[in-house]
């Protein structure tokens, strides 16, 4: 018998606000369903998402399941670079902030040391480890993210991973 679940393999745990009528209609459709309340509401959102026009490309509506298909990846700097090189229209306001930080850490390798994008991906793997050093500030701090910050951040962690 086939596994039902995630190709992830790994779930995520969210917290859930809702008022007490929601709450409610939620369990009794969960009891309509026969599922547990978790597992409805799983089954309901991605039942939800996978209709949900996200995006319209080459003359068509490609579903926020689609898209997220296509961008994920379980580094969190790639996903972004998915997401902001073929749906630029779906960055939330904080990822736009991430993404102008990527930008800047990818011109800072590029004037040190221009290379092509392989791949179609304009960040090499080589610059990833830095990255990853300034990924904490760049995430905790994209309300108000300070660029000159990123670029000291990043000169640092360049300099520690090189070493």
């Amino acid at each position: 018998m086939a596994k039902r679940g995630s190709r992830m393999g790994k779930s995520e745990t969210i917290q859930l606000r809702l008022n007490p009528l929601s709450k409610w209609a939620l369990e009794l459709a969960a009891g309509r369903e026969r599922r547990s309340l978790s597992s409805f509401i799983e089954w309901a959102t991605e039942k939800l998402i996978r209709e949900l026009h996200g995006a319209f490309k080459q003359g068509r509506d490609i579903s926020v399941w689609e898209v997220a298909e296509k961008c994920w990846h379980p580094d969190p700097i790639w996903r972004l670079v998915r997401l902001a090189s073929d749906y630029p229209e779906l960055l939330t306001f904080n990822d736009r902030a991430q993404w102008q930080a990527v930008l800047l850490m990818v011109s800072i390798e590029q004037n040190i040391e221009p290379k092509k994008p392989v791949g179609g991906f304009m960040v090499d793997v080589e610059w990833l480890p830095a990255m990853h050093k300034v990924w904490p500030y760049i995430v905790g701090n994209a309300e108000n993210l300070d660029m000159d910050e990123v670029r000291r951040l990043y000169l640092e962690a360049r300099e520690s991973c090189r070493a």
